[in-house]
């Protein structure tokens, strides 16, 4: 018989690991489409609006939740971008604080207990619930290139952070090249996704 810790770890593992892609789950496209439509920049929001013919929707509706749910699984299956650790500063929309820090804490010998007590500062800070996966593995997972790809946005305002920011923290600080996922305008509008219809 095994130890029940044993067991509950083994469970916690395969329920974040994809064997398919063969990478850490952190957050689904699910989560990456919620966090495009509500985004904090209004022109991000307002292209997400018109191409998905968003209208005023209420987020408490079942068929935005299905909606979502569609382009998560649109966004899953787009194709991945190396993105070099070097290029990550001039992310739009990353908290320049925490760029600054991760920076500061790249050469040294401690760089990943450095990480690690930023972030968990930050998820107190901000409220946020720990994600699938503690902030030490985030960061191991990252620099092994195992992790699901964090999600972007291209603007010709420049490049947006959409989802995965922690994750792009982590490559910064231990400064490793990381895949994204490039959303555009094109991609987007290829998924022939509409909340309402026209």
């Amino acid at each position: 018989m095994k130890n029940n810790d044993i067991v509950l770890l083994e469970q916690a593992y395969n329920s974040i690991y994809s064997k398919e892609n063969n990478t850490f789950l952190c957050e689904s496209g699910y989560s990456e489409a919620w966090e495009l439509i509500g985004h904090k920049i209004s022109e991000v929001r307002e292209i997400a609006k018109t191409i998905f013919n968003l209208g005023n929707y209420n987020p408490k509706d079942v068929k935005v939740d299905d909606f979502c749910k569609k382009l998560g699984a649109y966004i899953d299956k787009l194709p991945t971008t190396a993105l070099s650790w070097e290029k990550i500063p001039t992310l739009l929309e990353m908290d320049q604080k925490y760029i600054k820090l991760m920076q500061d804490i790249q050469d040294k010998p401690n760089t990943r207990e450095l990480y690690i007590q930023a972030m968990t500062k930050r998820d107190e800070g901000d409220h946020r619930p720990e994600g699938k996966l503690s902030n030490g593995v985030l960061y191991d997972t990252v620099k092994a290139n195992k992790m699901e790809p964090p999600v972007l946005i291209h603007l010709s305002s420049g490049l947006y952070a959409v989802g995965g920011r922690t994750r792009l923290y982590a490559a910064l600080a231990s400064q490793t090249n990381i895949n994204v996922i490039i959303l555009t305008q094109q991609n987007l509008a290829k998924s022939n996704l509409k909340l309402l219809n026209s």
